[in-house]
């Protein structure tokens, strides 16, 4: 896979590194990866690179900013594009606000937002706006990879990325870091016996929840929702600087924000629109060349496991993995059949905290929220969780513009 990597983008990457103690999803990701960027498809390679930079931007990745920048170099030597959007093509111009709601609040896309794309002297046709969606969902979720992993810029590139040393609610005074650090430590300083018993009690609750996993109504699904979201708190959370401006929407990335109503209103439910049955279709359709790929690396990841726990083996981790992947599809709009309530049972507050935060804004990640959510997983899974909030959150925002499409389409 190393090989692989190497021979198609002259490096391996960082985020190659952390992600090949998973080789099973590694391989799938490279190769839908290499697809997006150096495979067959309407839009121009130094597009495609154009737009992974805009995405990067939204987050504030400098590491994805200049891993697609060198690469847009490779198929553009006219850089002017790189002195900021206003500098490319009126067409990208006009994506931006798309690219926007995609990032930020996938939830609010609907068709007009389509309608008025593919129209004009600089439209996009369908199968464009196909290919740079994905593209736009790949990127801002693998930007959440590298944030929630904490992984270093190359060895090539200006400065190293570290978490920044600030406390969970993001003030910076001396004292609420002396706290963050003091609360690390201590989580830090947990025994193997006592990461071992929390881990046993967590597994209890997953088996107790299998034995009450039942079908839920309609009805019962969005009393579910409700009490979930009223027992949810919030979550405190060089050239490449010409796209940080561009950000026009950047309001509230948290959909349990919205009020009853407007949740009601925008969430996308899963029996009447879903990966499977609608978004599937859809990308097939439009750009056929991605679709099994896609399709395989969302199985792969969401079935996903060792079935083990820490050092507890013979382990089935699925209600943890459903939860995680419900609670992120929850957060991004998307509704499913699921006793929503059980997460708060299943998912401790402070990994709450921690999930939310790489999912929603993970630029803003601390070293705190890492070692205070994910403390009681070694390594290995907690590379794997975060690959589950990768995919949860990519899948959950193209399943909103999909659905914007299809509704134009029939229109």
């Amino acid at each position: 896979l190393f090989i692989e990597s190497y021979l198609t983008t002259g490096r391996i990457t960082n985020i190659a590194r952390v992600m090949s103690c998973h080789p099973k999803y590694m391989k799938i990701f490279q190769e839908t990866h290499n697809q997006l960027f150096y495979g067959p498809g309407l839009l121009p390679h130094h597009w495609r690179h154009y737009i992974a930079i805009l995405a990067a931007s939204r987050h504030n990745c400098l590491y994805m900013m200049q891993l697609h920048a060198e690469a847009f170099r490779l198929y553009q030597r006219d850089i002017h594009w790189l002195k900021g959007l206003s500098n490319a093509s009126q067409k990208l111009i006009n994506f931006e606000d798309l690219l926007n709601r995609l990032t930020y609040q996938p939830w609010t896309i609907q068709k007009e937002h389509i309608d008025e794309l593919v129209v004009g002297e600089s439209a996009w046709s369908i199968s464009e706006l196909v290919q740079a969606v994905v593209i736009v969902s790949h990127v801002v979720s693998v930007v959440g990879f590298y944030y929630g992993c904490g992984i270093h810029d190359e060895i090539d590139f200006k400065d190293g990325h570290t978490y920044s040393e600030m406390a969970a609610n993001g003030k910076n005074d001396e004292d609420n870091l002396v706290h963050a650090m003091n609360q690390t430590k201590k989580k830090l300083d947990i025994t193997d016996e006592e990461k071992r018993q929390k881990l046993l009690a967590v597994m209890s609750e997953y088996k107790s929840l299998q034995e009450r996993h039942e079908l839920l109504s309609e009805d019962k699904v969005l009393e579910e929702i409700e009490l979930f979201f009223r027992q949810e708190k919030d979550t405190k959370i060089s050239i490449i600087d010409n796209f940080m401006d561009n950000r026009s929407i950047e309001q509230s990335t948290d959909f349990a924000k919205l009020s009853l109503e407007d949740r009601q209103q925008m969430a996308l439910r899963t029996q009447e629109f879903s990966w499977e049955d609608q978004g599937f279709s859809v990308v097939s359709r439009y750009y056929n060349d991605i679709i099994e790929l896609l399709d395989e690396k969302f199985r792969i990841i969401y079935n996903l496991t060792y079935n083990k726990m820490g050092d507890t083996t013979n382990t089935d981790t699925k209600v943890l993995r459903t939860a995680v992947w419900n609670y992120i599809q929850m957060m991004k709009g998307v509704w499913d059949d699921y006793l929503y309530t059980s997460i708060n049972k299943l998912v401790a507050t402070d990994f709450k905290q921690y999930i939310k935060m790489v999912a929603c804004k993970p630029e803003k990640t601390s070293q705190y929220l890492f070692h205070s959510g994910v403390y009681l997983y070694n390594g290995s899974e907690q590379v794997h969780l975060n690959l589950l909030f990768l995919e949860s959150r990519n899948q959950a925002q193209l399943l909103h513009a999909l659905r914007a499409i299809m509704q134009h389409s029939l229109a």
